[in-house]
């Protein structure tokens, strides 16, 4: 045993002898060795220094922090911690290097853990652990760059010859660091350098010598003398990266992006042959020692020209084209010598291609003209609308509950999910409302107050559907979830889980209590509805009939009915008041998927009745005479009983998620994926009379209008409806949605 262990003792002894007489290099950088090294050898660790430690403090300046707020926009909420990588970039041009407070505030910034930030800046080169020169000089020692010209192994040399410096240190004067890197990207270039953000290539020891006695000059010059530094780029004489023995195939001048005359003009050849040119004397010129900021600007400047160019020499052709197929010969013959269109340059197959390019833009153009007369239309409708109010109309209708909607700006903006918001419902009676969001948490709220009172955990996956409801004088709270349960929460015992319901094979996409409040309906993925008894957990009754994933469910007011539907993009009417579950309607109309569904209240038959032609609008005693649903193919459609489909409601620009009919019957409240929520006059043929757009930052999931409250003690309708006559019910003006971008918003009178 001794005897094969003594060989790796020896060696490992000899590696630390190694290491040890190794001379200090300032430079914390990974180790790359073709031999086996100890564990400990590339390990990154930090040790306190004067200049890198917790305690020395570190904030943006005002101009990064305008510039991490505009990176951050690019993410969503949710994601914010991938904005990690360019919001540590930021902090390393600010501060030099990144520091510990450096990465200490970044995860300050995105609300990430330190130790991820550690992560990621020892992984990736091009952090700096420790202080740089004012040039921070990187050379790609890789075999490309080792074969590629003189071999960077010359450039090496040049470089600790001249500087008087080795791989990893920095010199006294702290003007250059020199660091030795793998690849860089620039291989058919080879050799080259990066010196901060630009890169030297096509060097020779002479060039890089020349280089690093220009960018000393320039740093000792007060004044600051860009000039003398030569510009980034090939060292050669080459434009970028074509053959060094001279153009093989593009042997004419170049044309679009790059082409250089002189340093004080760039120049560039359009797709028809024509030369343009811009004078650099237009662009920044840039700081001492950082080469080049104003490149960036250059290009945009080229490239704005080559597109306009492109653009022009596209449309010179698709008329040539729309002549030619209209057979206008003469015309045709003309506009090519004008514009100097060979018929090498234009034939027949290329007429082909463009010769219904012109007519698809007119019909383009068309369409926007005709959206923005239907734009200019509704705004004079509106501003008719209300010059013609009075003040005491309006005073009259900002009292009236029947025609309350909800308005800009929120009364609150509740604020606390980490996740997406799925799903909401208000308490029947007090002022709390409950949201579900895709990371398994539910949120008590005081609407009125607008403060978090709750945060309840107990389902594992995304949380798909809640409901307040149950026996009379126990309101209990329902969820259900992606992991396959449904649970039971008690408020009266602070929102204890009293019960888990467990039957369902796929992912419980929505529950609701029926109006008895004994049993609890839910609907799923896995195709079947079921009903439960809320007081022993038991399935009671499995209803199968749709194709696929049941999306929605809404039981009416009376219990006797309920309505179902989902990606069969069927709606479904079921008898469910006797022992067996009978499908007394399957309506079809909708194009895509299904959302949404909901009973029409009571109060609204009259509005609907007419709307339908009927002649008399059925009794108010009657609960399940119409129907509304919302569809991903972005319309909203009301039917009767009769199984016909008497209006389709247009206007939104995404997928309608949810649907809420107003408790004085007049209007349809929706919102969807186009972040607005429009409501909808019943009264007007279904026109759409308001329209919050912009209400959130992302997708509306979810909508719900507070219930209103029985005077007479008895249990309040759900989903915002009347429940019979208005002297009866008080109506409660209070509108949620919740949103992907994890807000709550409510609105209230």
């Amino acid at each position: 045993m001794a005897s094969k262990i003594t060989p790796y003792v020896f060696g490992s002894a000899a590696r630390r002898l190694c290491i040890a007489s190794r001379p200090a290099i300032r430079l914390q950088r990974r180790a790359f060795v073709a031999s086996s090294r100890v564990a400990s050898d590339s390990l990154f660790v930090h040790r306190d220094s004067a200049d890198n430690n917790a305690s020395i403090p570190f904030k943006f300046n005002e101009q990064n922090n305008a510039v991490i707020k505009e990176i951050l926009a690019r993410y969503p909420p949710q994601y914010k911690k991938a904005a990690v990588m360019p919001i540590l970039d930021l902090g390393q041009r600010q501060h030099g290097f990144t520091s510990i407070s450096v990465m200490n505030e970044v995860a300050r910034l995105l609300e990430m853990p330190p130790m991820r930030v550690y992560e990621v800046a020892t992984f990736y080169t091009m952090y700096n652990r420790t202080p740089v020169g004012k040039y921070h000089v990187q050379v790609c020692t890789t075999t490309p760059c080792q074969l590629g010209g003189c071999g960077s192994d010359a450039i090496v040399k040049a470089i600790e010859g001249h500087l008087g410096v080795h791989n990893g240190e920095t010199t006294k004067d702290n003007l250059f660091t020199y660091l030795e890197v793998e690849c860089l990207g620039a291989c058919v270039n080879a050799p080259m350098v990066q010196i901060n953000d630009d890169y030297y290539e096509d060097l020779t020891p002479e060039s890089i010598v020349s280089l690093l006695k220009a960018l000393e000059a320039s740093a000792k010059d007060v004044a600051g003398t860009p000039s003398k530094v030569p510009a980034p780029g090939p060292a050669s004489g080459r434009e970028s990266c074509e053959p060094t023995g001279g153009l093989t195939s593009l042997k004419g001048e170049l044309w679009g992006k790059e082409a250089v005359e002189g340093r004080g003009t760039r120049r560039g050849r359009s797709l028809d042959g024509r030369v343009w040119s811009a004078p650099l004397s237009t662009i920044a010129k840039p700081s001492p020692g950082h080469h080049n900021p104003a490149r960036r600007d250059e290009s945009n400047i080229v490239e704005s020209a080559s597109r306009r160019a492109v653009r022009t020499y596209l449309c010179h052709k698709s008329i040539v084209a729309y002549l030619s197929a209209n057979n206008l010969p003469n015309a045709v013959a003309a506009l090519r010598t004008e514009l100097g269109l060979e018929e090498e340059m234009f034939d027949a197959a290329t007429a082909k291609k463009y010769e219904t390019l012109l007519e698809k833009k007119w019909t383009s153009v068309i369409r926007l003209q005709k959206k923005i007369m239907d734009l200019e239309s509704r705004v004079a409708t509106m501003q008719s609308e209300l010059d013609s109010a009075t003040p005491s109309s309006l005073s009259k209708r900002s009292q009236d509950p029947t025609a309350w909607l909800p308005s800009k700006p929120a009364r609150y903006t509740l604020e606390s999910h980490q996740f997406e918001i799925s799903c909401i419902a208000f308490h029947p009676l007090y002022s709390t409302i409950a949201s579900g969001d895709q990371g398994s948490t539910i949120k008590i709220w005081d609407w009125e107050l607008g403060e978090l009172e709750r945060t309840i955990k107990g389902h594992t996956k995304a949380i798909t559907g809640i409901d307040f409801g149950g026996p009379k004088g126990h309101t209990l709270l329902a969820s259900c979830s992606s992991d396959l349960t449904i649970k039971l929460w008690d408020p009266a015992d602070a929102y204890k889980n009293i019960r888990t319901l467990s039957g369902h094979d796929h992912t419980v996409s929505a529950v609701r209590f029926m109006p008895s409040g004994n049993l609890l309906v839910s609907a799923s993925r896995d195709t079947t509805l079921r009903m439960w008894d809320v007081t022993t957990g038991y399935c009671v009754k499995t209803i199968r009939g749709h194709l696929e994933w049941v999306r929605d469910v809404c039981p009416s007011p009376d219990g006797s009915s309920i309505l179902s539907t989902g990606d069969d993009r069927t709606l479904r009417l079921w008898n469910v008041s006797g022992s067996v579950a009978e499908n007394k309607l399957t309506l079809f109309g909708h194009e895509n998927f299904i959302e949404c569904c909901v009973f029409a209240p009571p109060s609204s038959y009259q509005h609907l009745a007419t709307l339908a032609g009927l002649q008399k609008p059925p009794p108010l005693t009657s609960t399940s005479e119409f129907m509304a649903t919302g569809s991903r193919d972005k319309t909203i459609k009301l039917w009767d009983t009769r199984g016909r489909c008497f209006k389709t409601l247009i206007g939104h620009d995404n997928w309608v998620r949810a649907l809420v009919f107003h408790p004085g019957g007049k209007y349809l409240v929706s919102v969807a994926d186009d972040k607005s929520l429009r409501c909808w006059d019943l009264s007007q043929d279904g026109k759409c009379v308001k329209e919050l757009s912009s209400l959130h930052d992302h997708f509306i999931s979810c909508l719900a209008w507070a219930p209103s409250i029985v005077k007479d003690g008895d249990k309040p309708p759900a989903n915002g409806e009347a429940g019979g006559s208005a002297p009866d019910v008080q109506i409660r003006c209070v509108v949620a949605t919740g949103s992907v971008d994890m807000a709550l918003k409510i609105f209230a009178r």
